[in-house]
C-alpha cells in the first residue's frame, strides 16, 4: 500500500491565504482547521483501523516558566519533527492545535497500545540546543467509527486524554464509554466546587486512633466529606479530580483552617469536661482523675502545595491564628509526594520540621517505598495501608514494616482495622496505633466529641 503522508513543511516563504488558514507557523504542520478537513476524507476509507491521538506535555506552562517561552517553544517545534520521524512508516496525519496540544490520525494493522508505547518512551527525552529535557507526554486515543464525524472522533480523543491529567501510572489512555461517564461527572463536579466550598458543603470529619498499648485515645485524622443537597459525594469522585485541576490547594487549607479551630475547640471542651469530672469523681485510690487529656490530629496536605514556596508559612499562619499548639498538629503527606517531579521533598519536610510540625507519612508500602527515603525525610510517623492490614494473617509485610520503623524511632499507625483479630497481631507486633471501623468511623466534630467523652470520662 502506498504510504500518503499530510505533513504540510514548507520552504515557501511566501504567505499565501492557504497558509494562514491551514498551516501552523511554528512547527509547519497543519493546524486544528486542516486536521478536520483533511481528517474528514482520510476516515472515508473504510478499509483499514484508523485511531485519533490527542497528545500534549505534562505540565508544560511550568516548564516554559521555568526554562522560558524561547526554550519552550524550540522544544515545541523539536517534538514536532519527533512524531513526524516516530510515524513515518505509518499512513498519518499530524497537525498542532494549539501550544502543546498535537492531534494525529493514523491507520495501521498493528495493535494500537504498541504503537503509543513507543511514542510514549521515544518522547520523554528531547534534545533542544545541545540540552536533554525530561517531559512526560499525555496522550488520550480513540478507535474511529466507519464514516464518524472528525469533530465528535477528536473529543472523544480529547476525552480519554483529559481522563489521565496528572496519572503517572499510565503512559496513555484507550477511550471507552466508561470514560465519557466519568468526564461528564467530574465536569459537573467542577461546575458547582467553588459554589459548594463558599456554601460550606465541605465538612470535616474525624477518625479516632487508638494507642494499642493503653487502648486510649490519642490522636484522630481529618477527613473532608461533601454534602450536597442531602446525599455525600464520596472523595472518591472529586479528591483525585481537584488533586488534578489543583482545586485541591483551596480546599486543604480550608479544611485544614477548620480542623485547627476544631481541635482547639475539642482540647478546651476536653479539659474543662475532664476538670468538671474531677469534681465528682474520685478513682479506686480516692485520687482525682487524669486532667492532662489532650488530642492531636493529623491533617492531609496534598502533594500539589509543593510547587509553591510559601505553603508551609501559610499553614505555620493559620496555625498561629487558630492559637492551637503546634505539637497537636500533624501534617499527613502521602508517600507518592516522593517521586512528584522537581520537587525536593527531603527540604520540604526539613523546613515542616523546622516550623515545629510533626510529620506522617501515608499509604507507606504501595509504590516506591524505600529505607532511604525513611532515613531521608526524617518522619514521625508511618502509616500502613489498608491494603496491608486487610492481608495481616497471610504475610509478614507488616511486621517487617513495624520493626523497620521501629530502627528509624518512627511510630506506626494500622490504618482501615476492622476486627479483634487484626487488633491482637498488631498489638503482638508491637505496632503503636491503630484506626479503623473497629473502633469508630469518621465522626462530626460534635460526634466525636461525645465519643471521647464516653471513652475518655467513662
Amino acid at each position: 500500500m502506498a504510504q500518503r503522508y499530510y505533513l504540510p513543511f514548507s520552504n515557501n516563504k511566501k504567505i499565501s491565504l492557504y497558509n494562514l488558514a491551514y498551516i501552523d507557523p511554528f512547527t509547519g504542520l497543519g493546524n486544528y482547521y486542516y486536521f478536520c478537513k483533511e481528517g474528514s476524507k482520510f476516515i472515508q476509507n473504510n478499509t483499514t483501523t484508523k485511531y485519533i491521538l490527542i497528545l500534549d506535555i505534562e505540565k508544560f506552562r511550568t516548564f516554559n516558566s521555568y526554562y522560558g517561552h524561547d526554550t519552550g517553544r524550540e522544544l515545541i517545534i523539536q517534538l514536532a519533527k519527533e512524531l513526524a520521524q516516530i510515524l513515518k512508516n505509518y499512513n498519518n496525519i499530524i497537525c498542532r492545535f494549539s501550544n502543546d496540544i498535537f492531534a494525529i490520525l493514523i491507520e495501521t494493522f498493528e495493535e494500537i497500545n504498541n504503537i503509543a508505547d513507543n511514542l510514549f518512551n521515544s518522547l520523554r527525552h528531547i534534545e533542544v540546543n545541545g540540552e536533554i529535557y525530561n517531559i512526560y507526554p499525555i496522550i488520550g486515543i480513540y478507535k474511529i467509527k466507519n464514516d464518524e464525524n472528525i469533530l465528535l472522533a477528536i473529543d472523544k480523543a480529547m476525552t480519554a486524554h483529559d481522563e489521565i491529567i496528572g496519572d503517572y501510572n499510565k503512559k496513555y489512555n484507550m477511550y471507552s464509554e466508561e470514560t465519557e461517564t466519568v468526564i461528564l461527572e467530574e465536569q459537573k463536579i467542577e461546575e458547582i466546587m467553588e459554589e459548594a466550598l463558599e456554601n460550606g458543603e465541605f465538612k470535616v470529619f474525624y477518625q479516632p486512633k487508638i494507642d494499642l498499648k493503653t487502648n486510649k485515645i490519642t490522636s484522630c485524622e481529618a477527613l473532608v466529606r461533601w454534602f450536597r443537597e442531602g446525599r455525600i459525594i464520596s472523595p472518591n469522585k472529586f479528591v483525585p479530580l481537584f488533586e488534578k485541576n489543583r482545586f485541591i490547594i483551596k480546599l486543604d487549607k480550608y479544611i485544614f483552617q477548620k480542623a485547627c479551630e476544631d481541635i482547639q475547640y475539642i482540647n478546651k471542651l476536653m479539659k474543662e469536661k475532664t476538670f468538671l469530672n474531677n469534681c465528682n469523681h474520685k478513682n479506686n485510690n480516692n485520687e482525682p482523675f487524669n486532667n492532662n487529656f489532650f488530642i492531636t490530629a493529623s491533617i492531609n496536605i496534598s502533594k500539589e502545595h509543593f510547587a509553591y514556596d510559601n505553603f508551609i508559612m501559610e499553614y505555620y499562619d493559620m496555625v498561629k491564628q487558630t492559637n492551637v499548639p503546634r505539637e497537636l498538629i500533624e501534617l499527613e503527606i502521602t508517600e507518592s509526594a516522593s517521586v512528584y517531579k522537581g520537587i525536593d521533598l527531603k527540604q520540604i519536610t526539613k523546613d515542616m520540621k523546622q516550623k515545629g510540625f510533626t510529620i506522617a507519612l501515608d499509604d507507606f508500602g504501595t509504590g516506591y517505598s524505600s529505607l532511604n527515603m525513611l532515613q531521608d525525610l526524617n518522619i514521625d510517623v508511618l502509616k500502613i495501608d489498608k491494603s496491608f492490614i486487610d492481608r495481616i494473617d497471610e504475610s509478614n509485610l507488616v511486621k517487617y514494616i513495624i520493626d523497620m520503623a521501629k530502627d528509624f524511632n518512627i511510630k506506626t499507625v494500622a490504618e482501615g482495622v476492622e476486627n479483634k483479630e487484626q487488633v491482637d497481631i498488631l498489638k503482638n507486633m508491637g505496632c503503636d496505633m491503630a484506626q479503623g471501623y473497629y473502633y469508630a468511623k469518621p465522626l462530626s466534630r460534635d460526634n466525636f466529641v461525645e465519643y471521647l467523652t464516653t471513652k475518655v470520662l467513662q
